[in-house]
């Protein structure tokens, strides 16, 4: 009985941290608790972004939900900040494929937003689900 609960246990562990891994809490940009953001910075641009908790999501904003990226093209104009918002059940990031911005590790709850200072089309994915993809076109 023993081995079997042993056995379940480590099966419901590596379960878990599959769901819901994608790096380590030190790294970690995504708040839940007031003050709601963390910086950090791109590296081609000189906005920061935050990760902060989930707000409604309306005009110039990712959904992620349902295991992808709503919309999966988004048109907005040079100086548009962009929020993505996780509504799923797992944990996600929204990482540039030329990498130009990182959400991190955005867990349930939590959003990101980084502001597009230069044209041009930027393809993202999931680092966590990399059949997760969508693109952003900046005129």
């Amino acid at each position: 009985m023993a081995r079997w609960v042993a056995t379940l246990t480590a099966v419901v562990v590596l379960v878990l941290a599959g769901c819901g891994g994608g790096g380590d809490s030190a790294s970690d940009t995504t708040t839940t608790s007031k003050p709601p953001s963390t910086t950090t910075t791109g590296p081609t641009s000189t906005s920061a972004p935050t990760t902060t908790e989930a707000k409604p999501v309306a005009g110039d904003a990712v959904t992620v939900k349902d295991f992808s990226f709503q919309p999966e093209n988004l048109q907005v104009s040079v100086g548009t900040t962009v929020t993505w918002t996780n509504r799923d059940s797992a944990t996600h990031t929204a990482s540039a494929d030329d990498g130009l911005f990182d959400t991190k590790s955005m867990q349930p709850g939590t959003s990101h937003t980084f502001t597009f200072e230069r044209a041009g089309t930027f393809t993202y994915h999931c680092n966590i689900h990399p059949t997760m993809t969508a693109q952003i076109i900046v005129r």
